[in-house]
């Protein structure tokens, strides 16, 4: 079972990794690099809801995130990273038209016909920036899928870029060696670490992992890190699915004489971990306002012989099976103050708890017009501390009266381990 998924997971990173086109650099071209030179990284974000054209069921959800370099100068290669990276979102947003799309179908039909829950497909890539300096960029995403199985699938793909042409490097173009000796030092490199934990309560990795090693690694699946060329697997491929994806580190004074040099840069972990939250906290505070508290309330549960006077009615929402989980949501979203308020204060009381269950008071539920457009945006994380942070989200007011572009400004704060929204953001 275990070589059969490891198959399987190869095959679908052919289907679902395109395959780039790379393009060279040589070694004094590298050499050049070598500068305090790094970019301004902004994350630009497409996400769409797909619903059954019959009864409003909602099939699929999906989003994508990307980088977009700041080009204030108009550099012809900024440009062509920032097309490139378009060229993702449009090549994204037609495999999930043409292909996801109807698999969510299928499977809602499947499921009807044969007695079990309806599943919301979920797909979304997001990114981290895994290395910017001296002229180079390199990019991690990471692919998201949940198709209503066990767990959900996941897949990387990563990109490194010479930001004074443009051009995308291969492995080969980073050891300066050809194809066969830069898949040779990946699988050396890999092999090395494997045997120093081998026969210890850390070994996680199949036993064939010696043959899995050269049959399913792909020359596209290395990264720049603050101090090392890393080499990944994609999942189930050398080790379980738990384990996620095994790294193997080579540093970078030992490239080689023929390597583009590579200086390590400083280590930003803080800036790292807070990007990871902010793009959770946008996806909560979108639901927050559109679904909860702002747009639209959870659906009651209306009684068979009409509204009485009690205006305040069960909730019937598969998110929330009682109050406690609301209440955990929001917390998880907001600090405590404004949490309190939302759950206490908003509209005099929208929500209830009796007896544990979850309630809303319907006559409290004020629709209201709203242009904000929440499918395009890109933001970026300013004024970064080590317990705030400022995220100004760009895009646009698509209000009758005609289109501009609007900047909101939100807040993010430690409390305790957590990062958390100062104020819901509408």
């Amino acid at each position: 079972m275990a070589h059969y998924l490891r198959k399987l997971g190869a095959v679908l990173v052919l289907i679902l990794v395109p395959c780039l086109i790379l393009s060279g650099c040589n070694k004094e071209a590298g050499n050049t690099n070598q500068t305090d030179s790094s970019v301004k990284v902004l994350h630009k974000v497409h996400s769409e809801i797909f619903k059954d054209e019959n009864d409003g069921t909602v099939l699929l959800e999906a989003k994508i995130t990307v980088p977009e370099l700041a080009n204030p100068n108009n550099d012809n290669a900024i440009n062509t990273i920032n097309q490139y990276y378009q060229a993702q979102i449009d090549s994204f947003m037609n495999s999930i038209r043409e292909e996801e799309l109807e698999i969510a179908r299928a499977d809602k039909e499947f499921a009807l016909n044969n007695g079990y829950p309806v599943r919301t497909h979920s797909i979304e890539t997001s990114f981290e920036v895994a290395y910017s300096g001296n002229n180079l960029l390199s990019i991690l995403n990471t692919r998201y899928a949940y198709t209503g199985g066990a767990h959900p699938n996941y897949i990387r793909k990563a990109e490194t870029f010479d930001l004074t042409t443009g051009k995308q490097l291969s492995l080969t173009d980073i050891l300066g060696i050809d194809q066969k000796g830069a898949l040779e030092k990946a699988y050396a490199t890999a092999i090395s670490q494997i045997k120093a934990i081998e026969g210890t309560e850390e070994f996680p990795y199949f036993d064939d992992y010696p043959e899995s090693l050269r049959e399913y690694y792909s020359a596209d699946d290395f990264v720049l890190r603050e101090n090392a060329l890393v080499f990944y697997y994609q999942l189930y491929v050398i080790a379980p699915y738990v384990f996620g994806f095994p790294e193997f580190e080579l540093p970078y004074s030992e490239l080689g004489d023929s390597a583009i040099k590579i200086n390590p840069i400083p280590a930003n972990q803080l800036e790292k971990d807070l990007y990871a939250a902010a793009d959770q906290l946008l996806n909560r505070n979108r639901e927050a306002f559109f679904d909860i508290f702002g747009l639209a309330i959870l659906q009651p549960e209306y009684p068979e012989d009409g509204i009485g006077e009690d205006t305040i009615l069960p909730v019937k929402d598969d998110r929330f099976a009682n109050y406690g989980e609301l209440e955990g949501f929001v917390r998880n979203t907001f600090i405590k103050k404004e949490a309190d308020f939302l759950l206490n204060e908003y509209r005099e009381g929208l929500y209830f708890d009796r007896d544990g269950k979850l309630y809303v008071d319907i006559s409290k539920d004020a629709g209201m017009g709203y242009y904000v457009n929440w499918k395009n945006y890109r933001y970026q994380l300013t004024d970064i501390k080590p317990d705030s942070a400022v995220l100004q989200i760009y895009t646009t007011d698509e209000s009758p009266e005609g289109t501009k572009e609007i900047t909101l400004t939100g807040k993010l704060l430690k409390e305790g381990d957590n990062w958390l929204l100062e104020k819901m953001i509408n």
